[in-house]
C-alpha cells in the first residue's frame, strides 16, 4: 500500500535487486561492437580492392605521351604564349586536352581570350583526335 494515498503501489510487488551483475550484457555489447567493426573493415577492404581494380583498368587506356608533348609544343609555338603545360585524358572515346598557357600578365583579357582560341585552333589542326579543347587560360 502507498503510504500517503493508501493505494497499492504496483512497483512494490516487483522489487528490483539492489546489486545487478551486468557483466554478460557488457560482453554482448562488446561483441556487437567488434562484429560491427569487422564488418566495416571488410567493407572498406572490398571497396579499396574494387577501386584498385577500377584504377588499373582506367590506366590501361592512358594517353600517349606524344600527345602531351605535341600539345605543349603546338601551344608554345603560338606567338604570345610564354609557356604551356598540357594534360589529356580519354573520356570514353573522346580525347580531352587541357592547356595551361602562361602569357604576359599585362595582356588584356580579350586579347588573352583570342590567344586561347588561336591555341585551340592550332591544336585542332595538329591533334585531330582531340575533340575537346578548352581554350588556354591566363596565369
Amino acid at each position: 500500500m502507498h503510504k500517503t494515498s493508501g493505494l497499492r503501489d504496483p512497483a512494490a510487488a516487483f522489487p528490483l535487486p539492489r546489486h545487478r551483475d551486468d557483466t554478460q550484457d557488457r560482453r554482448q555489447a562488446n561483441r556487437a561492437v567488434a562484429v560491427s567493426a569487422l564488418g566495416l573493415a571488410a567493407t572498406g577492404l572490398i571497396e579499396l580492392l574494387l577501386a584498385v581494380v577500377t584504377g588499373s583498368v582506367g590506366l590501361a587506356d592512358g594517353v600517349d605521351p606524344v600527345v602531351i608533348t605535341t600539345a605543349e609544343a603546338v601551344a608554345g609555338s603560338v606567338p604570345g604564349v610564354i609557356h604551356a603545360h598540357a594534360r589529356a585524358r580519354w573520356t570514353g572515346r573522346t580525347l580531352r586536352a587541357e592547356i595551361e598557357g602562361w602569357v604576359d600578365p599585362d595582356l588584356p583579357v580579350c586579347d588573352a581570350d583570342a590567344l586561347g582560341r588561336q591555341v585551340a585552333s592550332s591544336l585542332a589542326q595538329q591533334l585531330p583526335e582531340a575533340s575537346s579543347l578548352p581554350s588556354a587560360g591566363r596565369r
